[in-house]
């Protein structure tokens, strides 16, 4: 837990209170968490999220809404739970060889260095051998926004994570109220709670399936590299991945 970082102000375990007191609530902690697992049920308290909005210069206008950086931040006992999953599910996907070669985001030691280099080396090749390449790039504005979850479960479920372990992806991702806070009193953002049905935090326990799964068999694609820059995290098991914690 050293390693989850505070989150909102108003979050009623913050990070201190765990480290000053860590012997008397982990096991309680430990409890609720299998306790999820075990129905697959994310906890309700767990999917709200305080969002901050950051001016990304300080000379820009503050009532310009574009010039506002959303930085959210989720309570902590729901950080700890992702990151059990993140961990779980990184390791289920390295071990049976799901994730797509060509991905470079949300992996460990890969960045977009690696994308540009793999890219860069494609590039080449195909001029040594006298072939035209085109690079296409796409740039999608507030990405996680746009990921279907009835696309995320099916690739989820191709994957091999399945029955009770899919429940939980479900729950997870169902039914999330957000807060905005910013700076600047607008009545139609300042502490306004509301409900976001089609939104996916981020990062998130099962981000590194936002690109496509390798699937077997030759792919009629044409080469791709996947990226998305955020910060990195680490990753539930086949039929059920979400082990106990003990």
């Amino acid at each position: 837990m050293n390693s989850i970082h505070s989150g909102s102000a108003s979050d009623p375990c913050p990070h201190h209170i765990f480290e000053n007191a860590d012997k008397a609530i982990v096991p309680h902690l430990r409890k609720a968490i299998n306790i999820s697992f075990e129905t697959a049920r994310f906890p309700d308290s767990c999917k709200h999220t305080e969002i901050n909005a950051l001016l990304k210069k300080p000379k820009a206008d503050p009532k310009d809404l574009k010039n506002f950086r959303p930085i959210s931040l989720l309570p902590f006992p729901a950080k700890v739970i992702e990151k059990i999953i993140n961990t779980q599910l990184t390791r289920y996907l390295k071990d049976n060889n799901i994730l797509d070669p060509s991905q470079s985001g949300f992996r460990c030691n890969h960045s977009t260095k690696t994308a540009l280099l793999a890219a860069t080396d494609d590039i080449r090749s195909h001029l040594d051998n006298g072939e035209t390449s085109a690079l296409i790039l796409l740039d999608l504005s507030a990405a996680f926004d746009t990921v279907c979850h009835h696309t995320l479960k099916s690739r989820l479920h191709a994957a091999g994570i399945q029955d009770q372990a899919l429940e939980w992806t479900t729950s997870f991702l169902a039914v999330r109220t957000q807060r905005v806070r910013h700076p600047v009193p607008i009545q139609s953002l300042q502490h306004h709670l509301r409900r976001t049905p089609g939104l996916i935090p981020q990062p998130n326990a099962v981000q590194h399936l936002h690109g496509p799964p390798r699937t077997s068999g030759p792919s009629p694609q044409p080469q791709y590299h996947l990226l998305r820059r955020r910060h990195p995290t680490h990753p539930l098991p086949h039929q059920g991945p979400a082990h106990r914690q003990n």
